[in-house]
């Protein structure tokens, strides 16, 4: 289908039919279905428009010719959405918000395009107070249409990773298929359960959790994330349709992982979801055997030891280790308490009443209600008194609660068992989780859930398994889980990394702390040329100028370092240090503006699975930086973790190298480049441009480069599972890139320009 041009605007077809979902949201006369192109022919011809369309332009009987469309025009709408509407949001919620990495081949783009299109027909619900599903409304079909056209283009995606073999394939698949599960959460609510099966299908595959929690750099916070949401879905879905992906996981790995990243799950301690894994399961058992005898008694036994460790759990000091210098812990343990009598109702409604009757009498606070109900049975009193404990203390804390969507799990949960409860207490029910799901970023999983326990209600039934009949998401740990891809690239110049160092000496970046996952900070020394306070010719006050942005950067860098021990989820660090522009109002060019001190922090970072310092600018040290911060002696201090180096430092010595060779023993390093090459950095280079030794040496740059050879030669031989070791150089008097292979002895030629890690022509003799 061709696009439609009028005389005053031009509206791009979406191929809806039978109207054009575009025309139908701005009111206009769908025409371009009435006339249909001849078969067979190459070029269209749209009557009453006198257009053509010939090799990408659109010519016009006029003679005025106009561009075709240009690629990926849907992606590029989706940007300018993001940045138009879901961006500002963002802002205002989490105060920094980096950009995502939308030119890089992490972007997956297609699960970009549907998050857009996600956030508008979850807008456009909010603004009518229903959700919008598909075939309601013909002038949403064209965004439906492009979800499943999406949707059909991440699902092949996804399956071409997880053909692929390797590392960076196996998170690349985790983190796609979670992304799906996020977005169908996030709208529509019909395939999270598929998307759920097959990410821990995909995790057998590849060795079960077993392998994976050896490898906790690797996936683990996706991995966290599905687990912890699979276990609270579970809940609020049929015990014949329960997913069963982690049935075979024991307590020891299921706190594992929620262990490692418990930001994402609920706000309660990881045996109390633990806990509420066994009942489901329990609830599953009964569904289907009935009454049997045997399984009454090992279920008994079963449920009151789960249910007496996990109320014997240290609740204040796991909130103090937890949540203190974060939050409130006041505002946490009320939360916590809250979630462990949600618990207790949810056992109360879901499994038999004489296995509640039994575990009640041992209960240490069963919160019976006693007043006006002395005619009701034990088990209803218990029933109605969590219930309205529950609804007490979450009207207590409600107004001054940041987060709502943290009770709104316990609010179902009283929800089910508000079958006879006064008026005002369904209401109030009905309130919150409708408030909830108005907030920005929150997921489909609110409304829905409402809206079974309100017709519940009406049925008049009293059973969880009435309430429930199909598979309901109720998920609120997951607010804002369609969007942390965000965050997870962080990029960095001078001016936002002063910025960012302001948010955190206010400590406003806690909600940004567990997405991080890449930081890539980029100088290119002195910037702020626009400056007021820069005279028109050089002055003592301009250095003083230049002296005191250099110190600020300095102390900025030193701040991001320090925080970097809470960004558990960061793996990468891509730091370039350019040469400084060369101005005569500054006096001569420095030769380096950054200190060892600001930068060893960059370094340490415990969790770092790749480094690039690429700080071919600045000497990183100064006169008073001691010697232990010198670039070739701090290396000393990389994250056992690590796996990917690449250095390139503008003043090196083989000390770099040496200090790897002598931890190598309890390291995981497999790919390591040293860089000696500088010609290429900065427009007045020449081919006799080297890095300087950084420590007094009888022999020029010849002598470093062997030297740095051999170092690299004993790394790879040290190293327990080396796959690439090599240091760069090139050859004069022409910049020709050259390349050492320290594991085959290779020694090749390099086209430029070239990645560092790549493959040339080799040299003979």
């Amino acid at each position: 289908m061709t696009d439609i041009v009028r005389s005053s605007r031009r509206v791009k077809c979406d191929e809806a039919k039978p109207i054009c979902g575009r025309c139908a949201r701005a009111r206009l006369d769908c025409r371009g279905f009435r006339q249909a192109a001849s078969p067979g022919t190459s070029v269209g011809v749209m009557e009453g428009y006198g257009r053509l369309r010939i090799s990408g332009f659109q010519w016009y009987k006029q003679g005025i010719v106009m561009e075709a469309e240009p690629p990926e025009w849907e992606y590029m709408q989706a940007i300018h959405v993001y940045y138009s509407i879901i961006k500002p949001t963002l802002v205002s919620d989490v105060h920094v918000v980096t950009d995502p990495p939308f030119n890089t081949h992490r972007m997956m783009r297609p699960v970009f395009i549907i998050r857009i299109i996600c956030s508008q027909i979850s807008n456009a619900s909010k603004s009518r107070c229903r959700m919008i599903e598909i075939g309601q409304d013909p002038a949403f079909a064209g965004l439906w249409a492009s979800y499943y056209r999406y949707l059909d283009e991440s699902l092949r995606i996804v399956n071409r990773c997880i053909g692929e073999e390797g590392r960076e394939s196996y998170e690349s698949s985790l983190s796609n298929i979670a992304h799906m599960v996020y977005v169908d959460l996030y709208t529509k609510a019909s395939l999270w359960q598929a998307h759920i099966r097959g990410f821990f299908a995909y995790i057998e595959l590849r060795g079960g959790i077993a392998v994976a929690i050896k490898q906790p750099s690797l996936g683990m916070d996706f991995i966290n994330a599905i687990l912890c949401g699979m276990i609270w879905l579970n809940t609020t879905t049929p015990a014949a349709q329960r997913l069963r992906g982690v049935d075979s996981y024991d307590d020891d790995q299921l706190r594992t992982v929620i262990d490692f990243d418990s930001s994402v799950t609920m706000p309660c301690p990881p045996e109390y979801t633990i806990l509420i894994h066994h009942i489901t399961r329990l609830r599953e058992v009964f569904a289907h055997v009935g009454a049997d005898s045997t399984v009454q008694d090992g279920a008994q036994q079963f449920l009151a030891s789960k249910l007496k460790m996990a109320f014997m759990f240290d609740l204040e000091g796991w909130v103090k280790a937890k949540y203190e210098g974060s939050i409130a812990t006041s505002m946490a343990t009320a939360l916590a308490n809250i979630h462990e009598i949600a618990i207790r109702l949810y056992a109360i409604l879901t499994l038999p009443k004489y296995m509640v009757m039994k575990w009640s009498r041992s209960m240490p606070n069963p919160l019976v209600a006693d007043q006006d109900l002395h005619e009701q049975s034990v088990y209803e009193r218990l029933r109605i008194g969590h219930r309205c404990e529950i609804l007490t203390r979450v009207r207590r804390i409600r107004h001054t609660l940041t987060a709502k969507q943290d009770v709104t799990w316990p609010l179902i949960v009283a929800g089910v068992a508000a079958g006879d409860a006064s008026e005002k207490d369904r209401e109030f029910i009905m309130d919150a989780l409708l408030e909830t799901w108005m907030a920005t970023g929150s997921s489909v999983s609110f409304i829905l859930a409402r809206d079974k326990v309100r017709a519940f209600w009406k049925s008049g039934r009293t059973g969880w398994e009435e309430c429930f009949d199909e598979p309901t998401p109720s998920i609120p740990s997951w607010y804002f889980q369609a969007w942390p891809v965000f965050l997870q690239e962080l990029s960095l110049d001078a001016a936002s990394l002063h910025g960012f160092a302001q948010r955190i000496r206010k400590g406003s970046i806690a909600s940004m702390e567990t997405h991080i996952r890449h930081i890539n900070i980029s100088l290119a020394g002195f910037d702020d040329w626009a400056s007021p306070r820069l005279l028109p010719r050089y002055s003592t006050a301009n250095a003083a100028f230049v002296k005191d942005w250099t110190a600020q950067l300095n102390k900025d860098l030193s701040i991001l370092a320090r925080v970097f021990s809470k960004l558990t989820n960061l793996r990468a660090v891509f730091f370039t240090a350019l040469p400084e522009r060369i101005d005569a109002r500054c006096g001569s060019p420095r030769s380096g503006y950054l200190s060892g001190a600001a930068t060893v922090g960059l370094i340490r970072a415990e969790h770092l699975t790749s480094l690039d310092i690429d700080a071919v600018g600045s000497t990183l040290s100064s006169k008073s930086d001691l010697l232990d911060y010198h670039p070739c002696h701090m290396f000393r201090r990389v994250s056992r973790q690590l796996r990917r180096l690449r250095i390139r430092i503008a003043c090196i010595c083989p000390d770099i190298l040496r200090v790897l060779c002598a931890s190598a023993e309890g390291l995981v390093l497999e790919d390591v480049v040293v860089n000696l090459s500088i010609c290429s950095t900065s427009g007045h280079s020449t081919s006799y441009k080297f890095p300087m030794c950084c420590v007094d040496m009888p022999w020029g740059f010849d002598q470093l480069q062997l030297e740095m050879e051999a170092q690299a030669t004993q790394l790879a031989r040290a190293l327990k599972n080396p796959r690439i070791v090599r240091v760069l150089s090139h050859g004069y008097p022409g910049p020709r890139p050259q390349s050492f292979d320290a594991v085959t002895g290779r020694r090749m030629v390099l086209a430029a320009p070239t990645p560092w890690d790549a493959d040339g022509e080799e040299l003979l003799g």
